[in-house]
């Protein structure tokens, strides 16, 4: 299969189970020639090609793709644009080592990164890193030479990497286990998790509280004339996927500026693109009126969305279907190869995919369950790709899909 090929492929496993017979014995390998932290059992995959958001593995089982690097593959594998500027690249050097021989590559993506960079002045500088965890450390290391203070606040939930000051920042600990001792002056305040709030309190008091929280680390862990910086991740990733709310971003913001103390925005998992803007502290600085969750909003106006209304019309005796539907419950022959505790009528799943797809449309459930909308997409020609995290679920799926397709 070409790359281009795999590219409009769907998801299909060929082999019995996963992993088949050569990642297998690739992964055997791997297990005897490196070290175990690196060996995880999770995802017994060993990729041979990808192409856009799919891959395919040694054995021809094909997946879409959906840990993309932790994050970082944003335009998927193999891009034409960028194999061509790798090999005219490769064909000038490869590495050289920028403070010793500066090349124009390095200065023009800094000039073009200034450009757009979400930051106060007008003197903006860009330095390169190998990883996230450098980045922290290094902007750390600047906010102390800077402010001549030692101090540092950090958050709940937070991810920064795994060296020694950055395990130290990053909120769970099983990565820290046996590593210390670690640098001292690091304090940490609750993340605004409003969802998590204390019970009782409404969204704007929630706000208030994860504020005075914060607040209090000057009275009982260092005054504030001694925090160099606060390091925050606009979009919490590893945390819970949890934006801060932008009237709790704009009071760290004057926190800050009250006390001289210099604010790092950890963007390694929300920058990039990735929200839909190249930073998320681009709206928290362009405008404080928009919270970062609009960030994530599509242009509805723009939306491609289908709803078959003549069809709709002819399933109701002729009469135009209204918003309020009625529907049996599930019935017990549907319950046959096992059950769920949210399994949906098919009479319901048929309605909704008839409404809303044509023939051979793709349908996507990120919660697939008992598999009732893969049951009817197969049923009425759609292609479908399903989620599940529980493997009881996906052997319920299989055994439906098959007594189905008797």
């Amino acid at each position: 299969m070409t790359t281009a090929e795999l590219a409009t492929a769907l998801p299909e496993i060929v082999t019995e189970q996963v992993p088949g017979s050569k990642s297998k014995e690739l992964l055997d390998r791997r297990d005897a020639a490196i070290p175990k932290a690196l060996c995880g059992k999770t995802y017994p995959i060993c990729i041979k090609q990808g192409s856009g958001a799919m891959f395919e593995d040694m054995d021809g089982n094909k997946f879409l793709d959906w840990v993309g690097g932790v994050g970082v593959l944003n335009i998927g594998y193999s891009h034409p644009e960028v194999i061509e500027a790798v090999k005219k690249q490769t064909e000038k050097y490869f590495h050289t080592i920028f403070n010793v021989y500066v090349h124009d590559g390095y200065v023009t993506l800094a000039e073009r990164l200034n450009e757009i960079m979400p930051c106060k002045g007008d003197v903006k500088k860009t330095y390169f890193a190998n990883s996230g965890a450098e980045c922290d450390e290094n902007a750390i290391k600047i906010a102390k030479a800077f402010t001549k203070r030692s101090g540092v606040i950090c958050f709940t939930g937070a991810f920064h990497g795994r060296t020694n000051l950055t395990m130290a920042l990053t909120a769970k600990k099983v990565y820290a286990v046996g590593m210390g001792p670690f640098p001292a002056g690091i304090f940490r305040a609750p993340y605004p998790y409003v969802y998590r709030a204390p019970k009782g309190y409404t969204e704007a008091e929630a706000i208030q509280y994860y504020i005075d929280e914060l607040q209090r680390i000057f009275d009982e862990g260092a005054p504030a004339s001694e925090i160099a910086c606060m390091i925050v991740e606009p979009f919490q990733g590893e945390g819970g996927f949890i934006p801060a709310p932008i009237e709790w971003v704009k009071a760290v913001r004057k926190i800050c500026d009250d006390n001289g103390i210099l604010m790092i925005a950890d963007e390694v998992q929300c920058g990039n693109c990735r929200t839909g803007k190249y930073y998320a502290s681009i709206e928290i600085t362009k405008d404080f009126s928009k919270n970062l969750v609009s960030i994530l909003d599509k242009d509805i106006k723009k939306a491609k969305h289908k709803f078959n209304y003549s069809l709709m019309k002819e399933l109701n005796d002729n009469k135009q279907m209204k918003d309020v539907w009625e529907s049996p419950l599930t019935k017990p022959s549907e319950k046959k190869q096992g059950k769920h505790p949210t399994q949906k009528p098919i009479a319901i799943l048929e309605r909704i995919i008839l409404a809303s797809t044509d023939e051979g449309d793709l349908i996507l459930d990120p919660f697939n369950g008992s598999g009732t909308t893969g049951i009817v997409a197969n049923k009425l020609n759609r292609k479908y790709i399903g989620i599940e995290q529980e493997k009881e679920y996906l052997d319920l799926t299989i055994r439906r899909k098959e007594e189905n397709d008797e």
